[in-house]
């Protein structure tokens, strides 16, 4: 048979978990060593090639390292994730035709006290505190996609259906304020099987962060996850899957009309414009559903609406590309979110539209040097295209921030939207960087 992972808590003596989520523990600091055992057999005759290397000769440290990976062996040293699978290897290429039982054992200490997963009975207050801005009434489109992220890597550290149902109420509240966050998404998650640790770059999380309102905190990430080491990494959270060219597209930021680099003059021609719009808009919408303004479709898209957006788009790309290739730079890298750093994440997470399918991806280094390449925007259906030496690389939605008539749900008033401070920057990621899938749920 292929290898097997026999775990057995050094405190209880109850298989199934080991020290590190022993339910039953006082504290890390006077834990003892943990063991694990690993059996491995070979059957007669070999009905399968094993799933295990036969000829340590033909492995290079490397791929030793890559093997017990694959293994799972995770908690381990460098060096002892080597010595396991080589002593493994030996012993499965030196008798390939006999039965081999062998019981490996590599002591591992136990982690610090700031290195524990959480214990059971912390899930919930984990859960409650990652998802509190949606909980408080944070009503942005796409939320759902971050509240069900959190979820499955909650689930994935060990989320069980008691606790589930327990947040039944508080989930409940969330829905109040996003409705998307469909009831039928628990159901998915109680179907999955409860995970035993959620691990990135071989570290286990033992916490999480909402950032989605902070673009201070993790750049473009909507969450941060903090690992066993104290270290942390930041998660940007959008819609979408990968499309059939393999293209990821991402909105990166929202910049406003100043950080493409429109001076005052301009944005005040901008607002002028705006509010000359708002006449033209109200016409149209009396003609279209009538009188009463509190009966009118929200952002609805109107003659007037798109010809004061293509204005300002057609606007802001002369303002950019009047602009020298140092001051173009600059204002890319901001747009991209590299202006601090070399990517706007550690990874990224793409959540399929019905909420059932996860994808984890890493970001990696910057395909393009904004200040190497000719670049240039155009006013394209009322978007700013971004282009390098002629591929377009991105799109920024120019947009009124709310429609172009609004009421104010605080005052009850009717005003104008800003067509100037809350735009789209949408990109497409593996033409901007380099981009590696990850499973970190499987």
């Amino acid at each position: 048979m292929n290898a097997v992972r026999v775990r057995k808590c050094s405190r209880c003596k109850n298989p199934g978990h080991n020290i590190r989520t022993c339910p039953h523990k006082t504290t890390a600091a006077h834990a003892p060593c943990t063991s694990f055992k690993i059996e491995v057999s070979q059957p007669v005759p070999v009905a399968k090639p094993s799933t295990l290397p036969k000829k340590i000769a033909t492995q290079t440290r490397n791929e030793l390292l890559a093997e017990a990976r694959r293994l799972g062996l995770k908690g381990y040293s460098t060096k002892k994730k080597a010595e396991l699978v080589e002593m493994i290897a030996k012993t499965m290429s030196g008798k390939p035709d006999e039965a081999v039982n062998t019981v490996i054992y590599i002591s591992a200490p136990a982690p610090a006290p700031h290195m524990d997963a959480p214990p059971a009975s912390d899930m919930i207050a984990l859960a409650q505190k990652a998802l509190l801005p949606f909980f408080k009434g944070n009503e942005n489109t796409g939320n759902q996609y971050e509240i069900v992220t959190i979820l499955y890597i909650l689930r994935k550290m060990g989320l069980t259906n008691a606790e589930i149902d327990s947040l039944e109420d508080y989930f409940s509240e969330i829905r109040k304020h996003n409705p998307a966050f469909l009831a039928s998404f628990t159901k998915h998650l109680a179907s999955l099987p409860v995970g035993d640790g959620f691990f990135i770059e071989g570290r286990r999380a033992i916490d999480l962060r909402n950032a989605t309102q902070n673009e201070a905190d993790g750049a473009t990430g909507d969450l941060i996850v903090i690992l066993d080491n104290g270290e942390e990494r930041s998660f940007s959270i959008t819609e979408g899957a990968v499309k059939r060219d393999g293209s990821i597209e991402k909105c990166l930021s929202n910049p406003s009309c100043k950080r493409f680099g429109c001076d005052d003059e301009m944005i005040s021609d901008f607002n002028a414009k705006a509010s000359q719009t708002v006449t033209a808009y109200k016409t149209e919408m009396a003609a279209k559903y009538g009188p009463v303004m509190d009966s009118w479709k929200p952002r609805e898209k109107t003659r007037a609406r798109e010809e004061c957006i293509a204005y300002i788009a057609s606007k802001t790309c002369m303002s950019f590309n009047a602009r020298d290739q140092t001051s173009q730079a600059t204002i890319l890298e901001d747009i991209l979110q590299v202006k601090d750093g070399p990517k706007p994440a550690d990874y990224l997470v793409l959540i399929s539209t019905n909420l059932k399918k996860a994808s984890f991806w890493s970001f990696g280094s910057l395909k393009i040097t904004p200040s190497e390449y000719n670049m240039s925007v155009c006013g394209d259906n009322m978007e700013v295209v971004h282009k390098t030496t002629g591929d377009v690389i991105g799109k920024t939605q120019v947009k009124f921030n709310n429609g172009v008539w609004k009421k104010d749900k605080k005052d009850g008033k009717w005003k104008t939207s800003s067509a100037t401070s809350s735009w789209n920057a949408k990109f497409v990621l593996n033409k901007v960087f380099e981009m590696s899938r990850i499973n970190p749920l499987d």
